[in-house]
């Protein structure tokens, strides 16, 4: 059963890992009663398909029993989608965007569950991931309109992250679109970056690595903008020190917390000095 399963999904184009998955789904539909579900496994490049798997295939229906179960579906997409960081083409986005749209359908079957927290949390979280920042801050926010809502300091870290980067990106394609930008635009897109800035330095005195990187991506993304302004271009000097400065304290901050370098923080503060300084070296 669950190898016919297997190959069926497989020879559909599907990747090895949807495969497997699918696979174990149906050997628990079909013997509910038995655990070989659960000691089906198999190894290899979840990635993998046997063939171009970037056609126009259905999405399967999901279906969940426990909220477990949704919430383990999600973890799962949202670390297969880090996995595959820089290797999606478009068709590969936009299938993987019906995959998460099959799963929310599938909790949507559960009035209740649409207002859990965990799963409001997960979805903004994979959403960004995806790059659709608009949806994630969507679902982030009715996360933060909950009565008695309950979310850790990393969902508001990356609810002002995702922010962010929507406004420089909105403010990016007006520019590509018109050839200018309304002042009243850029006055709306500072507005909400410096609100993210009072946000995140509202957690608490103690800033963790990940909080320092998204203050940082916040004055670099004032930075950005001030190029759209003549009246703040001489704000730009100043956005992007606080920025390379914002990156070098979370490079520190997590070599001092996990012993380890983090190459984002560390590849974006050289880049910024290295700027300002062949700015400051200029005759």
């Amino acid at each position: 059963e669950s190898d016919g399963a297997l190959y069926v999904h497989l020879f559909d184009g599907r990747s090895f890992g949807e495969s497997v998955r699918f696979a174990r789904k149906i050997t628990y539909e079909n013997f509910p009663l038995v655990n070989t579900w659960g000691a089906y496994q198999c190894y290899g490049d979840p990635f993998y398909t046997l063939r171009n798997s970037t056609g126009n295939k259905k999405i399967q229906k999901e279906h969940y029993y426990d909220i477990i179960e949704a919430v383990n579906r999600l973890e799962t997409f949202i670390s297969k989608l880090e996995a595959a960081t820089g290797r999606m083409g478009d068709k590969q986005l936009e299938k993987l965007i019906l995959e998460l749209e099959a799963i929310i359908e599938a909790v949507a079957e559960q009035p209740e569950w649409k207002e859990d927290a965990g799963v409001l949390s997960l979805i903004g979280d994979a959403y960004k991931e995806l790059d659709q920042m608009d949806k994630a801050i969507f679902y982030y926010e009715q996360l933060f309109s909950l009565e008695n809502s309950r979310y850790s300091f990393h969902t508001v870290e990356q609810y002002c992250n995702s922010n962010i980067r929507y406004t420089v990106d909105c403010i990016d394609d007006l520019f590509a679109q018109n050839g200018t930008v309304d002042k009243d635009k850029l006055e709306e897109a500072y507005t909400t970056i410096e609100a993210m800035i009072v946000q995140l330095q509202g957690l608490g005195v103690a800033k963790t690595s990940e909080r320092l990187s998204v203050l940082a991506s916040a004055y670099k993304a004032k930075a950005t903008l001030d190029l759209y302004d003549k009246e703040k271009i001489a704000d730009n000097f100043d956005n992007l020190v606080k920025a390379a400065g914002y990156y070098r304290q979370s490079f520190e901050q997590f070599r001092k917390a996990k012993g380890k370098i983090y190459h984002y923080p560390l590849y974006n503060w050289l880049q910024l000095a290295t700027v300002l300084h062949s700015v400051l070296t200029e005759d």
